[in-house]
């Protein structure tokens, strides 16, 4: 399949040439781009926004009691004038690969993957008396996981409450929040957010952690990106592969390249894994 650089993905593919070592996919806006690497890494963005648009149909037909395909799908591929959307896939919550993961290796049965991380001990220590369980376990409609994480930083106004807390989609995610209405739950999201997407300080846990990724069939990391250039991080915002676990390294696919990263660095960026067997 021929990939170009007017085809979706190719945006992101120009920004990660300019910053891989090596220069794969160099030529994006050339001819070249349609050469072996690029276009495996094309197939691969389709296959992947495939799938979470398909999770994201599940939970907008289940709770909203309707069938809107056709806007979850342009939610999370909006096309060629702005190729993926990475606000989408970098802010994926675990359950989602949890449920990629179930159908693309599980034979979809349910509980054959699962997530594995050292979040849960953070949120018991930030938010006490929340199911911390059932809170890693929550699956999100990434259209409204969006919206909630750009305005944390800016705060809620009261429309934007009364918008949330209206969508049935969102209704499973407050339930698990305490506080007497939507404003005091909406509060506590800082928090929620800090607990699935930072690194534990414990250095021991995290290696821990890392023993039952390594042992696994495959595993999917929620990393920090700076660690595949080198750069410790404890912000988790991207998934990738973990090819295989060495002696002095581990080995990560991401975006249809292997990276080597330093075992330090790796164990101290990453929040979790989706595990397969």
């Amino acid at each position: 399949m021929p990939f170009g650089p007017s085809m979706p993905g190719s945006k992101e593919l120009q920004f990660f040439a300019a910053n891989s070592p090596d220069g794969w996919c160099s030529n994006t806006q050339q001819a070249k781009v349609a050469d072996g690497q690029c276009r495996s890494v094309g197939l691969q963005r389709m296959w992947v926004v495939s799938l979470l648009a398909a999770h994201e149909h599940e939970i907008i037909t289940e709770r909203n009691g309707d069938d809107e395909c056709a806007q979850a799908f342009e939610a999370l591929y909006p096309g060629q004038k702005d190729g993926v959307n990475f606000d989408h896939v970098f802010r994926t919550p675990p359950a989602t690969i949890v449920w990629v993961c179930e159908k693309a290796l599980g034979d979809g049965k349910t509980g054959s993957c699962k997530y594995e991380t050292t979040g849960k001990d953070t949120c018991r220590h930030q938010l006490p008396g929340v199911d911390c369980e059932a809170l890693f376990d929550a699956d999100w409609a990434l259209q409204d996981l969006r919206p909630i994480q750009d305005a944390v930083p800016v705060g809620f106004t009261p429309e934007f409450i009364a918008d949330i807390a209206s969508r049935p989609t969102m209704k499973p995610i407050l339930e698990l929040l305490p506080g007497d209405d939507a404003a005091a739950k909406l509060s506590r999201m800082p928090s929620v957010f800090e607990a699935v997407m930072s690194v534990s300080a414990d250095a021991e846990k995290n290696s821990k952690m890392f023993q039952n990724l390594c042992a696994s069939k495959a595993a999917m990391l929620n990393m920090a990106p700076s660690a595949l250039s080198g750069q410790a991080s404890s912000m988790c915002a991207h998934w990738i592969l973990l090819d295989s676990c060495q002696d002095d390294k581990y080995v990560v696919w991401s975006n249809g390249h292997r990276i080597d990263v330093a075992k330090a660095v790796l164990e101290s960026s990453t929040c979790g894994g989706v595990v397969w067997g």
